[in-house]
């Protein structure tokens, strides 16, 4: 599908009824996004191209950004200058206009409609926290508010959802995703997938990393405040009981306004040990694969419908991997509508080994 231009330069989450181009001519088109993280286009179209004085900053691009979407929509911010024929065309998703919005310092209880203090839908009621306008909206459950949410200073609603220190997302976790008219908070966002991708039949090629220094199976829980230190007892993952466990040490003053019992905090650790160590390193993959569901044979696969956030499993037998890792990171080809590549494990391991080191390492060669 090619990348579509609207000339029109309204903020709106409709742009079905504006005018625009469709950029038949375009060269190439990507679209990358990390989990809870950058969201962004990137367009080569050749000089001359048509309405391509209209290719400016601030204009809208739709385009669909990985495989199962529907388009969505970018906004240009850098045109580069032309260079043997061809401008580069960089553009942010247009959620990235909430850092224009600003929210006020406030409380949002606990199991409140969080959407009601800071979605673009509920400005200027009583309770809205939005300092100005915005149109977009702002879609959590109040479920998932599950202690008084305190915002301490004045914040741009986009860094209050997915900034760093005092988030929405690191203070309830879950996973954004971005659609044209606003943000939408999952617990989950993706899902498990059951066909694998495998070596020999459709991966191509495959990245590796373990890191072990942040793996645990156990932990051991403290809760304090300034006169007061309760501490409990070592929790391992599901109960199993290692011969040299590997503990983290857990500060669970956060979870308690008041001071727990030694139960309460037990149980809560357990929780977290079950859910986080679970004694495996964290794994990063980056993954080219092939197109299986275009083939003779593979109609009904789903390989190929791959999201960000699924759970995908990974097997390379003859270097030893196999795992199933979360998709943090899609590089989508918007003109053959398939993946350039997936990253797949921890967002907080940026490098990969080569795969000719594995080989190295196991002594196995992928080109013989």
């Amino acid at each position: 599908m090619y990348p579509e231009l609207y000339t029109n330069n309204d903020w709106a989450t409709d742009y079905t009824m504006m005018w625009h181009s469709v950029l038949r001519d375009c060269i190439s088109c990507r679209v990358t996004e990390e989990r809870n993280g950058p969201f962004e286009l990137e367009m080569v179209v050749p000089v001359g191209i048509d309405h391509y004085n209209d290719i400016v900053n601030g204009k809208i691009i739709t385009a669909i950004p990985y495989d199962g979407a529907t388009a969505t929509a970018f906004e240009i911010y850098r045109v580069s200058r032309p260079m043997n024929g061809k401008v580069k065309v960089n553009a942010k998703h247009v959620t990235h206009r909430m850092r224009y919005c600003m929210v006020r310092p406030g409380t949002v209880p606990i199991n409140a409609n969080i959407n009601r203090y800071i979605s673009g839908e509920y400005y200027g009621t009583s309770n809205s926290l939005l300092a100005n306008e915005t149109i977009y909206k702002v879609s959590m459950p109040s479920s998932a508010i599950t202690k008084a949410y305190t915002i301490s200073k004045p914040h741009t609603l986009r860094e209050l959802l997915q900034g760093s220190a005092g988030s929405i997302i690191q203070t309830f976790g879950g996973e954004w995703e971005w659609k044209t008219d606003g943000a939408y908070w999952h617990a989950s966002r993706g899902t498990t997938r059951a066909t694998a991708i495998r070596y020999g039949a459709n991966l191509i090629d495959l990245k590796q990393e373990e890191a072990i220094e942040n793996t645990y199976n156990a932990a051991y829980p403290f809760w304090a405040s300034e006169d007061t230190v309760i501490t409990g007892e070592i929790k391992r993952w599901n109960n199993i009981h290692y011969q040299n466990p590997r503990v983290m040490l857990l500060d669970l003053s956060s979870e308690f306004e008041t001071a727990p019992t030694v139960t309460q905090l037990n149980s809560r650790c357990q929780s977290y040990v079950n859910a986080n160590c679970r004694g495996v390193p964290n794994v990063s993959l980056t993954v080219r694969f092939a197109p299986l569901w275009q083939a003779l044979g593979y109609e009904d696969t789903e390989l190929e419908h791959i999201q960000l956030c699924d759970e995908v499993p990974v097997i390379f037998e003859q270097l030893g991997v196999q795992t199933t890792a979360k998709v943090i990171k899609t590089d989508y080809n918007v003109l053959t509508e398939r993946y350039n590549s997936i990253e797949l494990g921890s967002e907080r391991l940026t490098a990969a080994k080569a795969i000719s080191r594995l080989s190295k390492a196991t002594g196995v060669s992928l080109y013989t």
